[in-house]
């Protein structure tokens, strides 16, 4: 359950880090297995999306195809699916958004040894539009990160201006110019994770380290916030609380 201090944090700035949400060990087993899985070409459910960075290719050893990105994570496996309901991730979203949550949307970020992202500064909004802002993504950090090795950049406190316009040049994202708040780059260890508002503006780090750096992001909602983007992920929509307890309770 989450202090007045930390909601409080949260509504100022936009974003809350949680230091320590799951065991360095249990982050780095679900590291293990993304990647053996990840480590040969994909025969699972064709729904599940998972780009490769060409470049990257064979630069390290655990990431030989430099996969770069998972969409619809949960059906990679059963403990992906169950990690959906994981109330370490969800009763965080109960005490910042209300009692009733629904799933959004579930992807694996990853990069890949040089990685340097396209996207730059946004905001989820521009990609997760609903009749009100009720969203929030929390990041699990499989990996350790740190300024030039996949560290999120953030700009605390941008969530409160709204909708910012996404116009830079030849993709969805905001222009630098635009953030005009300090910006920070937390160095995250395996298990920390941060929620980050679906208004706040923030980048996805590059990666100059050798190692692919992975993280876990599930965007969750109040049950009351309607799409109006057209969210086609698998388990969109799926109850996760209510009533600020758990909705159901996987008996396998």
């Amino acid at each position: 359950m989450l202090t007045a201090d930390q909601k409080r944090f949260y509504a100022d700035n936009g974003y809350l880090v949680l230091r320590g949400l799951f065991p360095p060990a249990e982050a780095a087993d679900y590291r293990r297995e993304l990647f053996e899985t990840l480590s040969k070409p994909w025969t699972g459910s064709k729904r599940v999306g998972i780009n490769y960075e060409k470049e990257a290719v064979g630069k390290d050893p655990e990431n030989p195809l430099a996969a770069q990105f998972v969409m619809q994570s949960p059906l990679l496996g059963e403990r992906w699916f169950r990690l959906v309901f994981d109330w370490r991730l969800v009763e965080p979203m109960v005490d910042l958004l209300g009692p009733d949550i629904n799933l959004h949307d579930q992807k694996i970020p990853m990069k890949p040894p040089g990685h340097v992202s396209h996207q730059r500064w946004h905001q989820d909004w521009a990609y997760e539009k609903h009749d009100r802002p009720e969203l929030a993504a929390v990041l699990l950090y499989l990996d350790a990160t740190a300024p030039g090795a996949g560290a999120t950049k953030l700009a605390p406190g941008s969530h409160k201006r709204g909708e910012i316009p996404h116009t830079r040049e030849g993709i969805m994202a905001i222009p630098d110019e635009l953030i005009t708040e300090p910006v920070e780059q937390p160095s995250m260890n395996a298990g920390d994770a941060v929620i980050i508002h679906t208004w706040l503006a923030h980048s996805v780090g590059d990666n100059l380290s050798p190692q692919t750096k992975s993280m876990v992001a599930h965007v969750y909602k109040t049950a009351q916030a309607i799409d109006t983007h057209g969210n086609t992920r698998a388990f969109g929509e799926l109850p996760v609380a209510r009533g600020g307890k758990p909705a159901m309770r996987l008996m396998y």
